[in-house]
């Protein structure tokens, strides 16, 4: 099956950039999750996309021992086989689409997601070959225009499905489209619609297990009723939706509040000496207005440093911030450490991390994107460890 590719082991000694996951945070920011949802809401952390970044076999590794994750949600089946290959033993959902041959997914023991009639005889087909049931979650577009079914027809579909021996439905969710904005009136259009629906099903006398709307916004800004089931992406690892949900989120939940789990680190690879008026790096953009001492380090964009950075933004070192100057190129960038006595080649660089001007929300901002683009876009072959 062709898996999900999760990275390499590696032996830190000689990595010349490596990402660290404090599992104190992750610890901390499931916690705070676990209190506003309540004891006997299924809790399930959205570990797709590598886990926006962070690592998806060290973090399926990790949430496997976590009493309080009772769920992990990928994309795909691809992900889902990684997840399983990783070590994740408890329910595995996938939310988007199938992306490998039915048999191999059946193989898994995850849930599958519904919107189409086709798909699902297909799979109680499948099912039905190798002697075994496939358990699904419908999903329904209450106004995201994305995937799912439209709510006017879930009934019809549930009961076609109903005649089907070999499909189980277990869930049925949608997803918020605005939901980073908690006042925007398209959530609770979307809530009343997904709300009507499961009138509906009462009144059909259809139960289906797990009903889920929330996602990270959604689950501490946004009141969804009669869910039982939360799924969170970017505020597990420590990341806000947005400043509004933020404000939102502190002033209905005081208490709550989330901790940044990823830092990104490298080595200098060489440090240099260079007087007034040399250029540094492509297309001479930065040229030095005094004598300078300029560190060399071993990261570009290849390994998910933006390129938009150039000259705009800024990195931790021996407790002080040091300029980024000069082009950002493909594997290589500079600094300035002119004003940063007592750097050595031993000297390690925070690239991002818990320190002013290098939170991951400066560097977005500074780059002119969104949060979980930028870690997600962090190069898979960048090393990640847990760390205390």
């Amino acid at each position: 099956m062709p898996f999900y590719f999760v990275g390499k082991t590696v032996n830190y000694a000689h990595e010349t950039t490596w990402i660290e996951l404090s599992k104190s945070a992750l610890e901390y920011n499931i916690a705070q999750y676990r209190n506003i949802i309540g004891p006997t809401c299924m809790l399930a952390p959205v570990i797709k996309s590598n886990a926006y970044g962070h690592g998806l076999a060290l973090l399926a590794k990790f949430y496997q021992k976590i009493e309080a994750v009772n769920w992990l949600c990928t994309v795909n089946v691809s992900e889902a086989g990684a997840v399983r290959e990783a070590g994740w033993r408890k329910p595995l959902l996938v939310l988007g689409y199938v992306d490998v041959p039915l048999p191999e997914a059946l193989e898994l023991n995850i849930d599958l997601p519904i919107y189409d009639l086709q798909f699902v005889q297909q799979l109680n087909e499948t099912a039905r070959a190798h002697n075994t049931v496939a358990h699904v979650h419908i999903k329904v577009d209450t106004g995201m225009t994305r995937l799912g079914i439209a709510p006017e027809e879930v009934i019809a579909l549930i009961q076609k499905i109903q005649h089907l021996p070999c499909i189980r439905i277990r869930g049925i969710f949608s997803h918020l489209a605005c939901a980073s904005n908690p006042e925007h009136p398209a959530n609770k259009e979307q809530c009343a619609s997904f709300t009507r629906m499961q009138e509906q099903l009462k009144l059909a006398g259809i139960q289906i297990p797990y009903h889920h709307l929330s996602s990270t916004a959604a689950a501490t800004s946004i009141y969804v009723p009669q869910q039982n089931f939360v799924r969170i992406g970017r505020g597990m690892y420590g990341i806000w939706s947005s400043h509004e949900h933020k404000e939102h989120a502190r002033k209905h939940f005081p208490n709550f509040s989330l901790q940044p789990a990823l830092s990104w680190k490298c080595k200098i690879i060489q440090i240099k000496r260079v007087p007034a008026g040399a250029a540094v790096g492509y297309a001479a953009t930065f040229t030095a207005t005094r004598p300078s001492i300029i560190g060399i380090l071993p990261v570009g964009y290849h390994e998910g440093y933006r390129r938009t950075l150039s000259s705009n933004s800024f990195v931790w070192v021996n407790g002080a911030l040091a300029p980024v100057v000069g082009v950002v190129s493909m594997n290589l960038m500079a600094i300035d450490l002119t004003d940063v006595p007592g750097v050595t080649t031993e000297t390690p660089v925070t690239l991002l991390g818990n320190h002013a001007s290098v939170r991951l929300e400066d560097l977005a901002l500074r780059a002119g994107t969104i949060p979980i683009e930028f870690t997600t876009l962090l190069n898979r072959t960048v090393s990640r460890s847990l760390v205390a």
